[in-house]
């Protein structure tokens, strides 16, 4: 069980939470808020219902929450690959080893010039439209139940925070 922090004192350590070992009017023994008093196991309830019964509400949230706050998010994102420039490297180049083992040999040179060709046309719809565009493999590299190749028949542009948000997942639509 957690140590008991008043609400007060965690207001004076600045703190984004307390835990006052009580339950909430709807039983849950968790953290709160400081700022609003809300239990988070109430918090993580309703955000979940929210996230059932309005998705494209939440998604139009969380796109203009990430406009909001791009610049400081950036800058942070700037600071820790100042600071951490061997991990960065690292992952760079492990994930073009993973993408030159998933490019087959059979792949022509007009495939080659499409590849090239979707990612400058993602490169240019982030100059035109000054938000981040994404080429996207249709079928992941490294899913966890299918693995795809990198072809140009597997590639996609869309929008930055749509690929973030998309992850590295594969659905399958299924027909009925």
């Amino acid at each position: 069980m957690p140590k008991i922090v008043l609400r007060a004192e965690a207001k004076k350590n600045n703190l984004t939470q307390y835990f006052t070992g009580k339950p909430c009017k709807h039983g849950h023994v968790d953290f709160r808020s400081t700022t609003t008093r809300i239990c988070m196991e109430c918090d993580r309830v309703r955000k979940k219902i929210l996230r059932e019964t309005k998705p494209e509400e939440i998604k139009a949230l969380k796109r203009n929450d990430y406009y909001k706050h791009q610049e400081h998010n950036l800058a942070q994102k700037q600071k820790y690959r100042q600071a951490n420039k061997g991990k960065i490297m690292a992952l760079v180049s492990a994930r073009k080893k993973v993408v030159k083992q998933r490019t087959p040999l059979w792949l022509t040179k007009f495939d080659k010039l499409k590849i090239k060709c979707v990612y400058q046309m993602a490169a240019m719809y982030t100059r035109v439209n000054g938000e981040p565009w994404h080429v996207d493999h249709i079928v992941p590299l490294q899913g966890k139940v299918v693995s795809g190749l990198h072809v140009p028949d597997n590639l996609q542009v869309m929008r930055g925070v749509e690929n973030i948000s998309k992850k590295n997942k594969y659905e399958v639509a299924h027909a009925q």
